[in-house]
């Protein structure tokens, strides 16, 4: 199975949800492939705060033209938030 997750609002609790919600999916014995979508350096920042057995190293990019994927992928679009968000 793929699940796509996004983190939803970073200014807000979306990153720490997010990262918790992926905590609980890791630790699950059902095969769960995972691609994230969103901030790379709040996605960092979330994992560490909330997930620190989840390591940001171990996202690789994800490639969706790819015949096979990483068991936990991750995507930033690059879309910068505006200054007054940042």
């Amino acid at each position: 199975m793929l699940l796509a997750l996004t983190l939803g609002d970073v200014t807000g609790v979306g990153p720490e949800v997010a990262a918790k919600a992926l905590d609980s999916l890791r630790s699950s014995a059902d095969p769960v492939r995972i691609v994230v979508f969103g901030d790379r350096s709040r996605w960092a920042d979330a994992l560490a705060r909330h997930a620190p057995s989840l390591a940001p190293g171990a996202f690789a990019p994800w490639n969706p033209g790819a015949t096979t994927q990483a068991p936990l992928s991750f995507h930033d679009d690059g879309i910068a938030l505006p200054t007054d968000l940042a």
